[in-house]
């Protein structure tokens, strides 16, 4: 399927049947946890502060190349799923070259095209480490950062 692009008057390659099936697919091998993390960081964006400009397709895409392992947590432990997502977050944001080579969900392109997108993608990031360390502080006040993780990670939410 064909898009017209209004701002360029170019048609560009769409799948987005392709895409949702690779979303869909993923949820089901992750129980559930792809969707979640998709929405998590949709929210996070549409509440931050300030404007975060980077795609929904761009969230899906970075949740997609996500191990479906990190992906996967009882539904009793959902604070595991936030902290897996921050760490896989952290990680492309310390590891640039890996954040760069990460291709769509449906393969058309990687996913960070400028440096717009990179600097787009770290105020998503730094939402979801002030999002990561409020939850901790409040579940785990009297513990030092270090132990927070393993708290969140373990913490039942009901």
């Amino acid at each position: 399927m064909e898009v017209l692009d209004k701002k360029k008057c170019e048609f560009n390659d769409n799948m987005p049947f392709l895409v949702q099936y690779n979303i869909n697919n993923k949820d089901e091998l992750t129980f559930g946890g792809c969707k979640k993390a998709i929405r998590l960081l949709k929210t996070l964006r549409a509440d931050a502060d300030d404007e975060i400009d980077f795609s929904s397709f761009n969230i899906m895409s970075i949740i997609y190349n996500m191990d479906n392992g990190e992906l996967r947590h009882q539904r009793l432990y959902e604070g595991a799923l936030i902290v897996s997502i921050n760490n896989w977050l952290n990680y492309l944001g310390a590891n640039l070259q890996v954040l760069r080579s990460l291709d769509a969900v449906d393969g058309s392109r990687k996913v960070i095209q400028s440096s717009k997108d990179e600097a787009e993608f770290q105020l998503l990031r730094s939402e979801l480490n002030d999002l990561v360390e409020q939850i901790s502080v409040e579940i785990a006040p009297e513990v030092g950062q270090l132990l927070r993780e393993p708290v969140l990670r373990n913490y039942a939410f009901y």
